[in-house]
């Protein structure tokens, strides 16, 4: 049931906005579950990935230390997203939107979590599909996800009455278009 709220949700801006309102916990535990499934699927495709295209990494092995160390990267990022995401509707006094925009995250992120789910399967343990094709496939998918959560957030930050688009082209340019640029540039250096 709550499996399938979460669904409508990702494709029904009103209804994220009353699960939000609502407060409704239930739906917001299963998004946290399903968040820790995105965690774990988004590190194992960054090792998988990053174990096709060779990345050196400062040493760090092929094991479960650079699992480790994905997983980290991962959890922290989406952490101090969520933190400064936090700080910056309190500071505008926009509390309310920022959890709506911080829900949409996260409905985004499960569901991207569940379709790469097959998908980095098929990347572990299937030598006939070649991983490259999968790799780019999955990398299409999270641009997709990316540019539907920019939608998402563009429409709710202008929906909000007195909110410059001036302060909202400033945080997408510093908090969802920057941080991207410079994992380009550190994965293609």
């Amino acid at each position: 049931k709550y499996f399938n709220q979460l669904i409508e949700a990702f494709l029904n801006s009103n209804l994220t906005n009353q699960i939000v309102r609502d407060e409704n916990i239930l739906v917001q535990r299963a998004s946290i579950l399903l968040a820790l499934t995105f965690n774990i699927i988004a590190a194992l495709f960054l090792y998988l990935l990053s174990l096709e295209i060779g990345w050196g990494l400062c040493g760090i092995g092929t094991g479960f230390n650079r699992f480790a160390f994905f997983i980290t990267i991962v959890s922290a990022g989406y952490t101090f997203k969520f933190l400064i995401l936090k700080i910056i509707g309190w500071l505008f006094d926009l509390d309310r939107e920022m959890a709506t925009y911080i829900f949409n995250i996260f409905l985004i992120n499960n569901v991207l979590g569940l379709i790469l789910v097959p998908i980095v399967a098929l990347m572990a343990y299937n030598p006939a599909i070649q991983t490259h094709f999968l790799a780019n496939l999955s990398l299409w998918l999270i641009a997709l996800a990316f540019c539907y959560r920019i939608f998402r957030g563009l429409r709710s930050g202008l929906s909000v009455s007195g909110f410059s688009p001036l302060y909202l082209f400033l945080y997408l340019c510093t908090l969802e278009i920057a941080p991207l640029l410079v994992l380009i540039r550190i994965v293609n250096p």
